[in-house]
């Protein structure tokens, strides 16, 4: 059989939510020996790139921003290079996660014949979706990781197809990474938020929330996980901003965690802030981990936690209430116990690895073959 060679494409700078996805890929697919994996990443995102390659990915860096649209010879030199690229490494699909890594790719793919598969973590206006295939192939299939977000898309993407070639795929995590282990709220409670440092991510409703627990005397510690884009300067302000507040003592900062199970081995409670969000991996591995979810119901996230079965949620910048949330799953043992049994087993029945890694097999083999 043909090894079909897969082409991941990531313009991101740093590890982020669209990286660990592709990471749960790798992971599966590297045991499938059927498919060549490779990637192409930004030259400063060397932490993927490293993450990647203990999945047997060859990786490559390249200059994203070599791609102008409005610059002949910069697009002539770069579409050259990435056709290169493809017939050198016999390079059968792309499969990218944002337009900036689409755009960089569509011309050579149309020239190669190349089949694109755009994975999408964001929802995306009728104009940008106009903007990103202006003049470019349009991918021949849309994957998106949570129905919330692909609604705004759909009728943008009608303007460009007759069927519109649209998955849903949710993200999914490998469920025998993460042993469940409830812990009992005994001593100092560790209270931790995950993910860089955006401000899409919420960090300042983390730190009132913070500041409302000590105010009303519990001991807790207050775990952040996760770092600032380069040159951001956003680790400052919120240092600053716990600084003022007074709550040093109660925070620390563990920066980039390589292994999530080790992150959250010492949570009681993981609290989700964002006030734009996708399909959270961190999520589903505190579900699976045994740890008690407190979220905003922002975009793809009442998809994975459901209200009061699963997790609790509150509004984005609701503090009051989120504080209210954190306040009951401490004082309602019962109430507690139900929702992490309840989250774990959803993550057994709905998130696993296997499950997402053969419903994007079957796209890529529908890419091929020409399938419906």
């Amino acid at each position: 059989m043909k090894k079909i060679n897969i082409l991941f494409v990531h313009s991101s700078s740093s590890l982020a939510g669209g990286e660990r996805v592709s990471e749960s890929l790798f992971k599966g697919l590297q045991q499938q020996e059927r498919f060549g994996l490779y990637l192409l990443h930004a030259p400063e995102n060397i932490e993927f790139s490293a993450l990647s390659k203990r999945y047997g990915v060859t990786t490559h860096a390249f200059e994203f921003n070599d791609l102008v649209v409005n610059n002949i010879l910069k697009t002539f030199s770069s579409t050259l290079k990435l056709m290169s690229f493809f017939k050198k490494n016999n390079i059968d699909v792309i499969h990218t996660v944002d337009p900036v890594a689409y755009r960089a790719t569509a011309i050579a793919a149309y020239i190669c014949n190349v089949k694109i598969l755009f994975h999408h973590h964001f929802p995306y206006s009728e104009d940008a979706l106009r903007w990103f295939f202006k003049h470019l192939k349009k991918p021949e299939c849309h994957v998106f990781c949570c129905e919330s977000i692909s609604r705004p898309s759909r009728t943008g993407l009608e303007n460009f197809y007759n069927n519109i070639p649209i998955e849903i795929i949710h993200n999914s995590i490998d469920v025998n990474q993460f042993t469940f282990t409830p812990k009992t709220l005994n001593g100092t409670l560790h209270i931790g938020i995950v993910g860089n440092f955006q401000e899409r991510k919420g960090h300042e409703d983390f730190i009132e929330i913070a500041k409302a627990l000590v105010v009303k005397g519990h001991n807790c510690v207050f775990d952040i996980f996760g770092k600032e884009e380069t040159g951001s300067g956003r680790e400052k302000v919120l240092r600053d901003r716990i600084s003022n507040a007074g709550l040093t003592e109660h925070f620390v900062f563990h920066g980039f965690v390589d292994n999530p199970a080790e992150a959250l081995e010492a949570l009681h409670f993981l609290v989700c802030t964002s006030k734009k969000e996708a399909f959270p991996m961190n999520i589903l591995e505190a579900m699976a981990k045994g740890v008690s979810i407190v979220s905003t119901d922002v975009d793809g996230i009442p998809e994975s936690v459901e209200d009061n079965k699963t997790g609790l949620l509150n509004a984005v910048g609701d503090v009051e209430k989120a504080v209210s949330n954190i306040v009951r799953l401490i004082d309602e043992t019962e109430l507690r116990d139900r929702l992490l049994v309840n989250a774990r087993r959803s993550v057994e029945e709905n998130f696993t690895l296997d499950v997402f890694v053969n419903k994007f097999i079957t796209q890529y083999d529908k890419l091929l073959t020409g399938n419906e």
